[in-house]
Formats: C-alpha cells, structure tokens, sequence
C-alpha cells in the first residue's frame, strides 16, 4: 500500500459521515421493484408533473432520490423520450402541435425534430427505452448481449443511476466524469476503468475495498458511507492532463474556483504544496524570476539579487524531488497557480523560463541523486551574481543554475476577452495545453441553492439563461468568449419564504438582468454599437432573458 493510500486510509478509518439516503432508496424500490420493470408503461415512465403528487420514473430517478446520487440532465432528452410541456412554448403554432406530444432520438440516434404521438411513444419507449432499463437493473454486459448493445438512447450518467439503484453493491453513486477520473488515478487503476460504460465504477469499488480491507457484502448504509467519503476528499477534483495548463473562458465560468478547489484536494489527499499568485501589467521578470532591489544595510541602500515568486517555489519544489527520488519514495507535488496570467507581458516575465518549462524538459534526478540526462538547466541574466548554491535553484558540477523540477504543475487561468489566445506569442502558446471552460448550465441544475425549486421552473429558468448566451454568441456576432458563465446566473434570489417560496420568479430574473447582466453586455457592445443600437441589442436581450 503506497503512503498516500495509508493516509487515505487512516481519514475512512475515523469517517463516520454519511448520505442520509435509505429511507429515499426504499421508496425507490418499493415504488418500482427490479421484477416489475418489464412491464413499465409510458406513463409511468415519463410525464408532466403538475402536483407535488406526481409521480412518474424519470422524476424519481432525478428529483426524489438525490440523497442517493445527484445529476442532473442537460435536458430531458437525456431519458430517451419525454413527453413534452407545451406550456413551456411560446410560439402558438408550435405550442398546438406539441400538445400531448412526446420527443425522443431518430434512427442514427440524433435529437428527433419530430413529435412522437402517444401510439408511437409507446410503442418506441417499448422497443428502446423499457429493455436497456431492465437490463441496467439486472446488470447485465450490454455490449455482449444479442439484442442491446448501448445503452444509448439513455444519457450515461442516467444510466449509472438506475443500475445504481438495483445494484448498490456492485457500483459507487458518483457520476461526475472529472471525480471518476481523478479517483482513478489516486489509486494507479485509470487503464483498468472504462469511462464510457454503466459499470465505470465497479473497478474503483473493487479497489477501494481491497485497499480499505472491506471484506463484507455492501449494503446501503456502506454504499453510502464509501460514496460521501469519496465525494468530500475528490468531489472536486479536475484531473490535470499536463504540467503546464492554462484555462481560458468567459468571465463567470468558474476557473479560479475549479482550480483552487481541485489544488486544495490535492493538496489533503497528497500532502501537496501550492502558491497563488495574480498577474497584473506591471508584473515582471523581477517579480517572477529574481532581480536587483534595493535594500538598506548600515543606513546605505544597495542593490542586492532577490529572487522572485516563481523561483522560490521553485527552490522548495526541487529539494522535495531530489530528497524523495533518493529515499526511493513518490515526491510531493507543488502547484503553482497564475490567476489572470493574460494581464501581464508574458514573454518578458517567463524570460528563459521558457526553454526549461517543457515537460519533457523539466529536471529529475536517479535514486543516487544525480541530474537525469533529460533534465535542461541554464543560467539566467542573473546567474554571474550568484555567490553560492543558496542562490541557485540546482547546482549541477559546481555551477549554480536554474531549471523546473519535474514535481511542479504551472496552472494559468484568464478571461478570453481581456486578450485572446491569438496575441500570445507562438513559443509560449505551445508549451501549454490550453482547456477552454464555457458556461456550465448543469451547475445551475446540481447546486443546493436550487435544490427545492421545482424542476419546470428550473429547467425553464436554464433554457433562458443557454437562450441569452445565444442571442450574445451568434445573433451579436460576439462569440462563445463572451458568453456570460453560470456564476452569474446563480446570482438569482430565490425567496425562501411567502407564496413565491422556492421559486424564480420573472421579477427577479429581471433584477439580475439589471443588475448584473445589462452592464456586461453593455460593457461587450460599447467598441462596437452606438449608444442608440446598444440599447436597442438591451432591448432585445431583455425580451430574451425573461420567464413567462
């Protein structure tokens, strides 16, 4: 067992959380029991729900079992049909024709334009939908069976949940790709896992209970306990493909919080270190390498060589790495994360950093503590001033040199529209991977401030929010970087008392539009419209961005 799984271990040993889910997995199978699905009907597979006394499958899979699981679906394309709530139409013409209607996926398996009538939905959920259910619940190998091969037309994540449901002793109610990933890789079993099937989790619970010497049969209260344990140590996890990565996107898309959440995990989990820094126009080489500041000694000021930020990290990070690679041990990882790297002259500040920050470049040392051949130092502007190994980050044959130890992540985060990818200069652009992040709609339908409104209203409040980065990206001309990011849109008030409890309400969504949304379009359009046509695109956003 490797000293981060110990670590791991010694936190489940002292867990005593968990999901307070039993009582809603009960109802789940006392309502729809494994040998009953065969015969499910259309009707209590999908509807419209219109009390708080409806009930239907697809509901209670989403809604009233979340203490065992949460997701969401983008939409309610992800069931493989649904029927439709005409009320949710504004266009009249379409509205008739969708009345009583149901929608789900064509023969090549593409969203179906078409309505399905009740006589077809039936007979399609029939021949579709009802067999992968049941082969879910009974777990069987889908891709090796004579009659389903896929569980498509169902979203995956839909999909986990109802093999979930019948199945809590196989599987782990997590579904979140990135967590999945990064549990994964902890415990060195990504080959083992296929992230495309139902059964992803299987490997992962098999490892788990090995590692955690878990030798009973799980039962929900297990299932459960493993679940919130794993969820509070990776549930925000963002599995990093690349020791330099920059993330870029619209203002609001979460990519500070993503990434300094998933660094603090890690930073429990392995013990891993981080520094945080933000880049501004003024923000140089000086500050980021090392560089002559002045400093008062005997009542006289001289210049002396300081190092910058990015070198004393580096420092630390290095020592780490020869010191673990000699006790033949698995170094701790250092994080560096640049927050708004846009803002500063980059080709001025990395300097000669960049020959050196390369990932194949980076330095590593053999189990005696030699410098390994791959490894690239040099010298900087500065080196002639080093005056012993204190002031250089590696000492390689009695020179004092520079170079980024293989145990150190560069993570950057900036907004596409403050200065876009293309103006970066080539040698720097291609020595990061760049992940685009782009307004997450489902963050909207998981978070537990939404968690009691009522899922027409939610999805509707959804549907406004993807229509208005619509009207922004493609009717404006402006494109997805100046999309506005969930966020924003989870800046809504929703009352918590009186007879709009729980719900959002037109008057305010029309507050956060004045608020929060009008000025940043404002701000989007002022280079480009007169005032009159920026009022006049207002306008029309308005109109856009409104609840019925």
């Amino acid at each position: 067992m490797s000293e981060k799984i110990k670590q791991l271990k010694q936190r489940w040993d002292k867990w005593d959380k968990s999901w307070d889910s039993i009582e809603q997995h009960n109802g789940f199978i006392e309502k729809y029991p494994k040998n009953t699905l065969k015969n499910l009907n259309l009707e209590e597979y999908t509807n419209i729900k219109t009390t708080d006394y409806d009930e239907y499958f697809t509901h209670w899979l989403e809604r009233k079992t979340e203490k065992c699981g949460k997701f969401r679906t983008a939409s309610s394309y992800a069931y493989g049909i649904y029927k439709v709530n005409s009320n949710n139409i504004q266009d009249e013409h379409e509205k008739k024709k969708a009345e009583g209607k149901y929608k789900s996926f064509d023969k090549s398996m593409k969203k179906s334009k078409d309505y399905l009538d009740e006589i077809d939905a039936k007979d399609y959920f029939e021949k579709n939908i009802r067999p992968i259910i049941v082969a879910l619940a009974n777990y069987d190998n889908i891709d090796e069976s004579d009659h389903i091969k896929t569980v498509r037309p169902l979203d995956i994540n839909y999909a986990r949940k109802i093999a979930y449901m019948y199945n809590i002793d196989k599987l782990i109610p997590i579904f979140k790709k990135e967590v999945l990933e990064s549990i994964a890789d902890f415990f060195d079993i990504r080959d083992e896992v296929d992230f495309t099937s139902y059964k992803a989790t299987e490997p992962i619970l098999d490892k788990i209970c090995k590692e955690f010497e878990f030798d009973r049969k799980i039962d929900m209260k297990d299932s459960q306990r493993i679940a919130s344990f794993l969820w509070e140590n990776f549930g925000t996890s963002v599995s990093f493909e690349s020791k330099n990565i920059i993330y870029y996107g619209a203002p609001g898309t979460g990519k500070t919080y993503t990434v300094q959440n998933a660094i603090k995990q890690k930073m429990l989990l392995e013990n891993a270190k981080s520094f945080f820094t933000q880049f501004h126009p003024s923000f140089g080489y000086e500050d980021f390498i090392e560089g002559l500041k002045p400093s008062i000694k005997n009542s006289v000021t001289e210049l002396v060589l300081t190092d910058g930020i990015f070198k004393k990290f580096c420092k630390k990070a290095m020592n780490e790495l020869k010191d673990a690679r000699k006790n033949n041990r698995e170094p701790i990882n250092y994080y560096f994360l640049a927050d708004e790297i846009n803002r500063a002259e980059l080709s001025s500040v990395f300097g000669e950093l960049l020959l050196c920050i390369e990932e194949g470049k980076r330095v590593d040392f053999d189990e005696k503590g030699n410098i390994k051949d791959s490894s690239i130092i040099i010298g900087t502007q500065y080196s002639y001033l080093y005056k012993n190994e204190n002031d250089a980050v590696i000492v390689d044959k009695g020179e004092y040199k520079f170079g980024v130890p293989a145990n150190l992540y560069f993570i950057g985060t900036m907004n596409d529209i403050d200065r876009s990818i293309d103006s970066f200069d080539l040698a720097l652009r291609r020595r990061f991977i760049w992940e685009r992040m782009d307004c997450k709609y489902e963050v909207i339908l998981n978070d537990d401030k939404f968690q009691e409104v009522d899922e027409e209203n939610l999805k509707e409040y959804k549907t406004i929010c993807e229509n208005l980065n619509d009207f922004i990206a493609n009717t404006l001309g402006l494109g997805k970087s100046y999309e506005i990011g969930h966020s924003y849109f989870m800046d809504i008030k929703i009352p918590i008392k009186g007879q709009n409890k729980n719900k959002i309400t037109p008057n305010n969504v029309q507050s956060l539009f004045n608020k929060k949304l009008k000025p940043l379009i404002e701000e989007y359009l002022r280079g480009e419209y007169s005032q009159a046509d920026i009022e006049k695109e207002l306008d029309k956003a308005q109109k856009i961005f409104k609840l019925k």
